[in-house]
C-alpha cells in the first residue's frame, strides 16, 4: 500500500497520489470485465447452473402435475390448468435458451443500478461534489503521509543538522504539494501544513526552539490507516463479490419458484439482489456527505484518521443495518402483493376458461 512507502517525491510522488484516485475506478473496471464474462450463456459456470436450475424446475412442475394436475382431471375442472401452466411458462422464458433472457435482465439490472449508485458521487453540497470531496480527502492525506516520511529523517537530527535537513527537504515538499493540487485542485489544509514546516527551515527556528513532532507524528499513525483502509476495500470488494454470487444463484432461485412452498425464492432472490444496491447507494451516501462536511470545514488533516474508520468500519455497519431492516420489510410487502396478484390472476383465468368452454 502506498501508506507505507518510503517517499522518492521526486520521481515517485505524483505516481503514488494519481494511484490513490485511480484504485477505485480500475477496481470497478475488474468487476464489470468479470460480470460481463461470467454472467454470460456461453460461460460453462453459467451453463451448469442453468441446467440445474432447470432439473430443480422439472421436478418441480412433476410434482405439481402429480399433486394439483391429477385433482384438475378428476374433479374435470379445467379452469385451473391455465393458472397452473402460467409460471412454469414463465420459468421456461427465464431459462430456456441457456438463461438468455436471465443473463439479460441480470446484467440489465446491474448496469442500471450501478449507475444510479455512482450518480450519488455527483451530488453536490457545500460547493463541493461527494466525489471530489473524497478524493480531496484521499490526496490531502497520501500527501501528509509522503511529506512526514521525507522528514522523519531530520527528526533524528538536532540544531544546525535539522535545519538543513529541513530547508533541504522543503522544496521537495512543495513539489509533493504541486503534484497533489493538479489531482485535486487547492487543498487549503495541506498548504497550511507545509507552511508549519517551513518555520523549522527558517534562520531563526534555533532560537524558537521548535518541536518538530508538533508537526509530524508517530510511525504508527499510518500503519493503522493503511489496516484501516485494508478493510474498507475488502468491505467494498465483497459487496462486490456478493452481487456476483447473487446473480449466479439466479437460475436456482427461479426453478425453484415453482416448489409450492410459502413465499416464491425468485421473490427472496430479487430482493436480496436489489438490497445489495441499497448498501452500496447508502455507503456512497454515508461516505460522500461526511467527506463533503470534512472537506466543507477544512478538517482534512485533523479528521483524516477519524475519517478512515468511519469507512471502514461505521459506514458499513450503518449501510447494513439501514438496508438490512428495510430488504426485510420490501420482501414481505411484495410477497404478500404477490399472493393476491396471483389469486387474482388464477380467478380471471378460470373464469376466462369456463365461459370459452
Amino acid at each position: 500500500m502506498y501508506l507505507l512507502a518510503q517517499a522518492d517525491p521526486t520521481e515517485a510522488g505524483l505516481k503514488i497520489l494519481k494511484a490513490s484516485v485511480d484504485l477505485a475506478q480500475n477496481t470497478a473496471d475488474s468487476w464489470n470485465q468479470v460480470w460481463e464474462s461470467v454472467i454470460n450463456p456461453d460461460n460453462v459456470l453459467w451453463s451448469g447452473i442453468i441446467q440445474l436450475g432447470l432439473l430443480i424446475a422439472a421436478l418441480s412442475i412433476l410434482y405439481l402435475a402429480m399433486t394439483q394436475g391429477v385433482e384438475i382431471v378428476q374433479r374435470q375442472d379445467w379452469g385451473g390448468l391455465p393458472a397452473m401452466l402460467v409460471p412454469p411458462i414463465v420459468i421456461a422464458f427465464f431459462l430456456g435458451a441457456n438463461g438468455n433472457l436471465l443473463a439479460d435482465t441480470v446484467l440489465l439490472t446491474r448496469t442500471y443500478a450501478y449507475n444510479r449508485v455512482n450518480e450519488v458521487l455527483e451530488i453536490q453540497l457545500i460547493d463541493t461534489t461527494f466525489q471530489q470531496a473524497i478524493n480531496k480527502l484521499a490526496i490531502t492525506n497520501a500527501a501528509r503521509q509522503q511529506i512526514e516520511n521525507l522528514y522523519y529523517e531530520c527528526t533524528t537530527k538536532v540544531g544546525f543538522e535539522m535545519q538543513d535537513c529541513y530547508r533541504e527537504k522543503y522544496p521537495i515538499a512543495q513539489q509533493i504539494v504541486a503534484d497533489a493540487e493538479e489531482q485535486a485542485g487547492v487543498l487549503n489544509a495541506l498548504r497550511e501544513f507545509i507552511s508549519n514546516l517551513s518555520i523549522l527551515s527558517a534562520e531563526e527556528s534555533l532560537d524558537l526552539v521548535l518541536d518538530p513532532g508538533q508537526f509530524l507524528r508517530d510511525k504508527t499513525i499510518p500503519i493503522i490507516r493503511t489496516i484501516l483502509w485494508a478493510v474498507q476495500w475488502s468491505f467494498v470488494n465483497i459487496l462486490e463479490a456478493s452481487l456476483l454470487l447473487t446473480a449466479l444463484l439466479s437460475p436456482l432461485a427461479f426453478g425453484a419458484s415453482l416448489i409450492p412452498i410459502q413465499g416464491r425464492p425468485a421473490i427472496g432472490w430479487a430482493t436480496s439482489y436489489i438490497s445489495l444496491f441499497g448498501v452500496q447507494l447508502s455507503y456512497n451516501i454515508l461516505v460522500g456527505l461526511i467527506a463533503t462536511i470534512i472537506v466543507g470545514s477544512g478538517g482534512e488533516l485533523i479528521s483524516d484518521l477519524a475519517f478512515s474508520f468511519f469507512v471502514s468500519l461505521f459506514a458499513p455497519v450503518l449501510a447494513l443495518t439501514l438496508v438490512g431492516g428495510g430488504g426485510i420489510a420490501i420482501y414481505r410487502a411484495i410477497s404478500a402483493n404477490v399472493g393476491s396478484l396471483k389469486s387474482l390472476t388464477s380467478d380471471l383465468l378460470t373464469t376466462v376458461v369456463r365461459s370459452s368452454i
